[in-house]
């Protein structure tokens, strides 16, 4: 496997956090509940309509 440097390491968790936010979202908007991010915290909240 090939080694990255800090600034693609840093561009790749940039994507990925902002592909994970917006599928959260789009999940969000289906489910009617808030999806948790934080890994410590994974939980299903309900978000009054």
């Amino acid at each position: 496997m090939a080694t990255l440097s800090e600034l693609e390491h840093d561009s790749l968790t940039e994507i990925t956090n902002m592909a994970v936010g917006r599928a959260a979202g789009v999940l969000n908007e289906m489910i009617g509940y808030e999806v948790g991010l934080c890994p410590s915290s994974y939980k299903l909240e309900h978000v009054a309509a």
